[in-house]
């Protein structure tokens, strides 16, 4: 249980009472439980037809190329990433802006994501004999991103080891980059061997190294980022604040449409990301060493993580987000619940991570209920209509 004083005392550099229970007011959780959230099931079908119609636009290049289904790093879709790791323009990808952040990056779908190949496969939460079944080339797969021009904001480079890059030179290749590096060659002989030596020797650094592995933000990459938060200033009122707009998301409580046949789209809270730009005027480093980027964009981008796994969990065989005859919270709710539960975890250190890590994986069900983060995050406070309850209980004790 969280005391309001407490933290207003705590907070009051930061923040003013007015702006605590601005707050309040803004991200208070009025549902109870997942299965009576009015019309979240009704908004995610929306969403996941739309997406399974023509609204994403697609680049079929790369979809039918050869690939035998195992290696994933031969998956061409995913390959040719790494070969352009600055450039999107050049993945053979369709791209669809869903959102533009205030810093003026765009939150798009690339499309096809990795899912998307004609030989991709992956285990149903469907069972037959006692085995989960196989399904087959998830066709809307997208690739949810930050974009920064042409760059891809939201992924990790692992680069080339610089001795391995060598090791892939002939000698006239050597002779090439000793010639381009300016250093002066004092040595009789260019054999391979002594221009690798000379070159090692010299702090010879490619200017534009082999990329090995590009790598989206996945859960652990953003849960770290996340959980770095709490080192700065006042980080701990930042992550209570993110926490409550990640559940909110999750359920859907700030989506709305432009237009009927639009997508729900989510507004973040106004007097929320004040305060969060306040704290975080840099942004975030979701991943050490590469650049920061606005918590708007990244708050941005968890909504569409979180529609893309509608769409994996509806081809993995929950049919409309149908799960025995009711609707599931695998997809965008548990997802963003366990982004969520990090966070939480990360401001109370008693908390342990290592189930929900496995929980995850294990089955995406995020093992936390509603209660949990009510009480994690103060400012879901209890929905409107059981603080009425409260009040008047509270007005029958005093005989008022």
């Amino acid at each position: 249980m969280k005391f309001e004083f407490e933290y207003k005392r705590k907070w009051k550099d930061v923040i003013s009472e007015e702006e605590f229970n601005q707050l309040k007011d803004e991200l208070r959780l009025e549902l109870d439980d997942f299965e009576n959230a009015e019309g979240l099931h009704e908004k995610r079908l929306h969403n996941l037809k739309l997406i399974k119609s023509d609204y994403m636009k697609i680049d079929n290049s790369l979809v039918h190329t050869e690939w035998n289904g195992r290696s994933a790093g031969d998956n061409p879709i995913t390959k040719i990433r790494k070969e352009s790791p600055e450039d999107f323009t050049k993945w053979k990808v369709e791209k669809t802006v869903i959102y533009v952040s205030k810093e003026g990056r765009e939150i798009a779908m690339l499309r096809p994501g990795k899912e998307a190949h004609s030989e991709y496969k992956t285990s149903s939460y469907i069972k037959e004999k006692g085995k989960y079944t196989t399904v087959k080339q998830n066709e809307f797969d997208c690739l949810p991103v930050i974009l920064d021009g042409k760059k891809v904001i939201a992924r990790r480079l692992e680069y080339q080891e610089f001795d391995a890059a060598l090791n892939q030179l002939n000698k006239t290749e050597l002779v090439n980059v000793l010639q381009e590096s300016g250093l002066k060659y004092d040595r009789e002989k260019k054999t391979i061997k002594l221009i690798k030596e000379f070159l090692i020797e010299n702090n010879y650094e490619f200017a534009e190294p082999k990329v090995n592995r590009f790598t989206p933000w996945t859960l652990e990459h953003l849960a770290v980022g996340f959980e770095r938060i709490k080192l700065e200033p006042n980080g701990d009122l930042a992550l209570e604040i993110i926490g409550a707009i990640l559940v909110r998301i999750a359920f859907m409580e700030d989506h709305k449409q432009r237009f009927l046949d639009d997508l729900y789209r989510v507004h973040l809270p106004k007097k929320s990301m004040q305060v969060l730009n306040r704290i975080l005027p840099d942004g975030v480093a979701i991943v050490e060493g590469m650049e920061k980027t606005s918590i708007e964009s990244i708050l941005l981008l968890m909504d569409l993580l979180g529609l893309n796994e509608e769409v994996k969990v509806d081809w993995k065989g929950l049919k409309n987000l149908e799960e025995n005859g009711s609707s599931t919270a695998k997809g965008r709710v548990n997802t963003l619940l366990t982004y969520a539960t990090f966070i939480a975890n990360a401001i109370e250190p008693k908390n342990i991570q290592s189930t929900t890590v496995f929980q995850y994986q294990r089955s995406q069900n995020d093992p936390r209920k509603l209660q949990f983060y009510r009480d994690s995050f103060i400012f879901l406070g209890v929905s409107k209509k059981l603080q009425d309850e409260i009040d008047e209980t509270i007005k029958r004790i005093k005989g008022i």
